[in-house]
């Protein structure tokens, strides 16, 4: 595929460029495998002046952002509901049409070559509205998990494997049932294991049910009753459900008792309940926000995840619409993004930590604009060991906007 550099707009206030992907309908996502990145984002319109039509456009960088390769399209869809990239592969839930129904389904990108594969039905229900979809990947193992509707009154929950990179995808196999509320279903993969956690209203907490090979095991309870998140690196296993965190050093057999990351003395008020995690080696990194925009707050592990540090104030607690943090760790440090929202207009942020998160220095401030549905949305970010990585949508007239990138290097 034929590589060019995109024409260049150098924001002076920040000293970095600004390149332009393409046009958009909506805010992009972007994963990232070290130096290769991909930008992904939904569009639709006339193609050609033929019927009205919806797809995921993508560029794909393999030089860290300074170039990107000519837009493609994964045809007949509507959104990206999760994405992760490992190995050279972007790893995608999308929401897809077939016919004239709209399904969930799964596709994979090739960073190296820019090829997609045709998105693959997970639903067993025809013409199934898609609902909350989570995607993981480490090396060969790749794990999908949604909920679809079972009857007028129940969800349920089914998980997929794959062991081929996601070029093809085994049965999906029914893990889970809900009365008819969303459980939000969130995937983690440590090989050989795939963790699935879900907030469930019939127990009242936080289940999870972990897959080896074709073996599942019963569903067991880990929280109280929230939405929640999961992540795995090798035999270790953390369950978070916003201040509350579960451990497990032994594959998932058995979990710590629920710590919480709060200090009462700090009066931190709640957590939105799904903080992001970051891992190297026996470091164990989580940052989360504040419930409406108020704070953020950061947390490292040096044991594994035995013990946890002191509540760090990323942003200040009540400040202002500060919203979808980050958290990324790399050979230039802890880095945390975030979006800031106040009324004067909006900026994409970062520190960075060089002690492992003991500290971290001054934010860095890009301004941008992105508002969707008369909402402000947050900017994609990912950084690997040399810069940190923007991508938002701009809005250009009433519906429509184009894709915005940009590149900070890291010293």
């Amino acid at each position: 595929m034929m590589f060019y550099l995109l024409a260049t707009l150098v924001v002076a206030s920040t000293g970095v460029e600004t390149l332009t992907l393409g046009e958009a309908s909506d805010s992009p996502v972007m994963v990232g495998d070290g130096q290769n990145i991909a930008v992904l984002w939904r569009n639709d319109g006339y193609p050609a002046g033929g019927k009205w039509e919806r797809w995921i456009s993508y560029r794909i960088s393999r030089d860290g952002g300074q170039t990107f390769s000519s837009e493609q399209r994964i045809k007949d869809t509507d959104g990206i509901t999760s994405a992760t990239a490992d190995h050279g592969v972007a790893h995608l839930c999308l929401h897809h049409e077939i016919g004239s129904q709209w399904t969930n389904a799964y596709s994979r990108v090739d960073l190296a070559t820019g090829a997609a594969s045709a998105p693959v039905r997970l639903t067993g229900n025809a013409g199934t509205l898609p609902t909350s979809c989570s995607v993981a990947s480490a090396g060969p193992l790749v794990a999908v998990a949604w909920e679809e509707p079972a009857d007028a009154q129940h969800q349920r929950l089914f998980l997929a494997q794959s062991t081929d990179g996601g070029r093809t995808l085994g049965a999906s196999r029914a893990i889970g049932l809900l009365n008819n509320v969303a459980g939000f279903p969130r995937v983690a993969v440590g090989p050989p294991n795939v963790f699935v956690v879900w907030a469930d209203d019939l127990t009242n907490g936080v289940l999870l049910v972990k897959a080896k090979g074709s073996s599942v095991s019963p569903a067991t309870r880990v929280l109280e009753k929230r939405i929640a998140t999961v992540s795995a690196y090798g035999d270790r296993v953390l369950v978070s459900g916003g201040e509350h965190v579960r451990m497990s050093r032994d594959e998932g057999r058995s979990f710590s008792e629920p710590t919480s990351l709060i200090d009462p003395s700090l009066h931190i008020p709640p957590l939105f309940p799904e903080p992001r995690i970051a891992w190297s080696g026996k470091g164990v990194y989580v940052v989360a926000e504040v419930s409406g925009g108020r704070g953020i707050y950061f947390w490292h592990s040096a044991d594994g995840g035995t013990t946890f540090s002191r509540a760090f104030e990323i942003v200040a607690l009540y400040s202002r619409d500060v919203f979808a943090p980050r958290v990324f760790s790399s050979a230039a440090g802890v880095i945390v993004t975030w979006a800031f929202n106040p009324q004067a207009g909006q900026s994409m942020v970062f520190r960075v930590s060089h002690d492992d998160g003991e500290t971290f220095g001054a934010p860095v401030s890009l301004p941008y604009k992105d508002v969707q549905s008369g909402a402000y949305a947050p900017a994609a970010s990912y950084a690997d060991n040399r810069a940190v990585f923007f991508a938002w949508r701009e809005p250009v007239g009433k519906y429509k906007g184009v894709i915005k990138f940009v590149r900070v290097g890291l010293r």
